[in-house]
């Protein structure tokens, strides 16, 4: 996914993806500001996770808040986290996907996909 969205693996041509000027395609050249946020804040927390000698490679999102915040003993993730600099970098993250969501949404009321 990560070579896809950087433009280096091979991808068919497509309505409004493929550039002939530039003849190859870069999906984050067609990311909204807003998307490109959680694209970049997403990858500044996925490296922290990755800086860790027992970091899993294929580790999801859900994995590295397991990892960073722990379990309780019903093997629940758990709220918080002691490193701050995972907390920081979540709230980043946290803060890039509300924006996000908030552009989706007006799009969807406005394109009537979902109701007022």
């Amino acid at each position: 996914m990560v070579r896809f969205l950087e433009g280096k693996e091979a991808v068919e041509r497509g309505e409004g993806f493929w550039s002939e000027e530039k003849g190859a395609f870069r999906v984050l050249d067609h990311l909204s500001a807003e998307a490109r946020a959680v694209y970049e804040a997403g990858k500044v927390l996925w490296r922290y996770y990755h800086s860790r000698p027992d970091a899993k490679p294929d580790a999801s999102l859900y994995d590295i808040r397991a990892y960073f915040q722990g379990r309780d003993a019903q093997g629940k993730v758990k709220p918080t986290s002691e490193d701050s600099t995972y907390r920081h970098l979540n709230q980043t993250l946290k803060e890039a996907l509300e924006t996000l969501a908030q552009k989706i949404a007006e799009k969807a009321y406005a394109y009537g996909f979902l109701r007022r």
